[in-house]
């Protein structure tokens, strides 16, 4: 005989929970007397009766107060043959039908299980891929920005980019803690930590385009695509550890790509007309093409005051 599970509270993101059939029939009501106990006001003291006969399970309905709903039509008559995976609308509340043997989802894989099942590498890898990311973001910074050390500055930087990593993990890891049960903190960190790192230096692929083609255009282009795709990543693991929701990576882009054309149309209508102020581009320039270290601004013009004299000499 197949046992009969009734599953409330079916929300993706949300913990289901589930009453199995220890005998041949079950009841479903407001009462203390039933066998699955519900507060709807809507339902009656003793709603539903399923009875287990002729190998398959049957519904009795044995309150008509207010209708009953099956797969969205209300039961005709007072009793009805249910099938696993039916889905009951009694009073407010949602329940779905489902036979011991009705088949379940894959098992998931725990990322970096063999890891993350060490305590000491469950908080050691977090705080190692925080640090990295810090790094690499001060070093893309100087690279594409400066052309000297200035060592409060990049610490200044890092210091606030590690604190916002924290913040982002820790936001996640309460929304998971409220949707799951489960904060997942070190996961959110880590992963949050490594796509920011990678972040960090994609973005300056978008300069690579610009220096290549000579059209900023393609360059914002590029940009734009790189943070829509490398945000839709990390949404995706933000909504792995948190919820429970099938189509994450959907969700993600949808979410992603929706913010990325609020922002580009805002950027347009945003755009002057006209402008008699002159426009710069750094595409006469890749930005990590040093070969040498970088000069300051006074001992560049010095040099080139003093070739500029060399020439003025060879002409007299």
């Amino acid at each position: 005989m197949e046992e009969l599970i009734i599953q409330q509270n079916r929300r993706y993101g949300r913990i289901s929970e589930f009453v199995k059939s220890s005998g041949t029939s079950l009841t479903l009501g407001r009462g203390f007397n039933n066998d699955v106990i519900l507060s709807d006001h809507f339902i009656a003291p003793e709603q539903l009766r399923f009875d287990y006969m002729d190998g398959k399970w049957n519904l009795k309905v044995l309150d008509d107060t207010n209708p009953v709903l099956i797969n969205n039509k209300p039961i005709n008559g007072d009793e009805i043959s249910i099938t696993s995976g039916d889905e009951l609308i009694v009073g407010r509340t949602h329940l779905v039908l489902l036979l011991s043997s009705h088949p379940v989802e894959r098992t998931r894989s725990l990322i970096l299980s063999n890891w993350t099942a060490n305590n000491r590498l469950r908080i050691a890898l977090p705080i190692i891929a925080v640090v990295v990311s810090i790094m690499v973001a001060m070093l893309t910074d100087y690279q594409e920005t400066s052309d000297e050390i200035r060592w409060g500055e990049m610490f200044a930087g890092g210091l606030l980019f590690g604190f916002l990593l924290i913040i982002w993990a820790a936001s996640w890891a309460l929304a998971g803690r409220l949707l799951r049960h489960k904060p997942n903190f070190f996961p959110q960190l880590f992963y949050t930590a490594l796509i920011m790192a990678v972040l960090s230096v994609g973005t300056l692929f978008s300069g690579y385009a610009e220096y290549a083609t000579s059209s900023s255009g393609f360059g914002s282009v590029i940009e734009t695509t790189f943070l829509v795709l490398i945000f839709t990543v990390l949404l995706k693991y933000n909504l792995r550890f948190a919820t429970e929701l099938k189509r994450r990576g959907l969700t993600a882009f949808s979410l992603v790509a929706v913010l990325a054309l609020f922002v580009v149309v805002m950027n347009y209508l945003e755009e002057k007309e006209f402008s008699a102020s002159p426009e710069y581009s750094k595409v006469i320039k890749p930005p990590l093409a040093k070969w040498a270290a970088d000069k300051p601004v006074a001992s560049y013009l010095s040099d080139l005051d003093s070739q500029f004299s060399e020439l003025q000499e060879r002409d007299n």
